[in-house]
């Protein structure tokens, strides 16, 4: 079977196919591909790109999980010297719990997108 000479790079984890055949399974992480028809790879600038993304939307899920937990341990420590304590409590609860579920559904939306490419 011939080699591919080019830069095309697993689409699932990255491993640059250089020198492999022109079709089988990434030597890295098992992916099947194949640089003919152009399922399973990726060039090294998509590559990129799809790093930046996912570096992006981890930090969005890290600010936003990073804000609920805070919104709920502010409203657990207003709690502490409220006369009603549930009040503190529902809000920083509800705002946090808000912003811990924007949290998943950006995590979420990526692993989607990821199982369509």
């Amino acid at each position: 079977m011939d080699a591919y000479s080019g830069s095309v790079h697993c689409m699932t984890c990255g491993y640059d196919l250089a020198g492999s055949a022109l079709r089988g399974d990434c030597p890295e992480c098992g992916s099947a591909y194949n640089v003919e028809s152009g399922e399973g790879v990726v060039s090294a600038d998509t590559l990129a790109q799809t790093r930046g993304d996912r570096v992006l939307m981890w930090l969005k899920v890290g600010v936003l999980g990073g804000l609920g937990m805070t919104a709920i341990a502010v409203g657990a420590i207003a709690a502490v010297n409220a006369a009603d304590w549930t009040r503190p409590m529902t809000v920083g609860g509800g705002v946090g719990g808000a912003l811990l579920a924007m949290a998943a559904m950006v995590w979420l939306i990526d692993v989607l997108e990821r199982r369509q490419r």
